[in-house]
């Protein structure tokens, strides 16, 4: 990073989503749909307790404006991180990150790219960034002319991954498509060194999109990075089962509820470990976030109906069956 920066912020986009599968794709395909990513660079991957694999980092340089709120132009060069998990085998996780911090140069001198790329997933700003001002037009998604496109670099990989999936499991018309979730954080350095958490917003229900907020006394260190997917990926297990669990509560037939919940429960519901891969100081965190967001009280509450409801329909199903008989 570029040392010790007080006001270095770091900002990064989550969109989660499931492959356009059926179901699951085993552990093979799900390291070579990673691995078609980045050639000749090993990827990241974990069996337990949920089989995970990560694709390299990969960088994009950028020459624009920091997100404002209030129309203020703040020039940012540098290197945006990108990164996509494959969870399960079917969750697909697309991130871009980046920390924004003060030039080393000096103000408004810009220096050659090879000192940029020796600092990845690091931004300079040219002149005097306003935090909260970055802050609030990061988070409310705010549009700006010319301002780094995060959704984009986030989202470059899947258009490679969607035609490797293809080739590799086949497309799906009885793909389940719960909603894609944008999840926007921010992490600031706290003044006193002490960590806080808040959701900024949860936007419109429909539209998937998220803010989250976390403070600690080092913004930069990548275990928060670690922290934020699993947030994001917890988001997005809530997100799909009460859309799935609401598509069953709108069946006109026993078959179509058992369609609607039969593979959430079986391959999303196990998938529920907010903390398994978590360090200590991050279970903390996300203790201190379900406290707020009563995350957890609400997956218990929809994941318990999910499974009464599926059985309630396979029942009726059985019994459909045994009276045509």
């Amino acid at each position: 990073m570029n040392g010790r920066d007080p006001s270095a912020l770091v900002l990064g986009e989550i969109h989660t989503q499931l492959l356009p599968t059926a179901t699951p794709i085993d552990p093979r395909s799900a390291r070579r749909l990673v691995e078609s990513l980045v050639a000749f660079q090993a990827v990241t991957e974990s069996t337990r307790p949920i089989h995970r694999v990560s694709s390299p980092t990969q960088l994009v340089g950028v020459d624009c404006l920091a997100p404002t709120a209030r129309d203020l132009r703040c020039r940012v060069v540098g290197t945006v991180c990108r990164r996509s998990t494959l969870i399960g085998g079917w969750v697909l996780q697309l991130m871009s990150w980046a920390t924004i911090v003060a030039s080393a140069a000096g103000r408004g001198v810009r220096e050659d790219w090879s000192q940029y790329l020796a600092r990845p997933g690091t931004l300079e700003a040219m002149s005097r960034l306003d935090t909260t001002d970055a802050v609030a037009g990061f988070t409310t998604f705010a549009a700006s002319d010319g301002a780094v496109e995060w959704t984009d670099i986030a989202r470059r990989n899947w258009v490679q991954m969607r035609r490797v999936v293809t080739e590799l499991a086949g497309y799906s018309e009885q793909a389940l498509r719960p909603p894609i979730t944008e999840f926007r954080f921010t992490i600031t350095r706290d003044a006193d060194e002490n960590m806080t958490l808040r959701l900024l917003s949860e936007g419109e229900s429909s539209s998937g999109r998220r803010a989250f907020a976390l403070q600690v006394a080092e913004p930069e260190a990548a275990e928060h990075l670690a922290f934020v997917e699993q947030v994001a990926a917890n988001d997005w297990l809530l997100t799909a089962a009460t859309a799935q669990s609401q598509i069953a509560g709108r069946a006109s037939q026993t078959a179509l509820v058992v369609e609607a919940l039969h593979r959430p429960v079986v391959h999303l519901i196990p998938m529920w470990r907010p903390t398994a891969a978590l360090n200590k100081a991050a279970r903390i965190r996300w203790a201190a976030l379900d406290d707020i967001a009563c995350m957890t009280q609400q997956w218990e509450a929809t994941a318990g109906s999910m499974r009464d409801e599926l059985l309630v329909a396979l029942a009726g199903t059985l019994h459909d069956q045994r009276g045509e008989r």
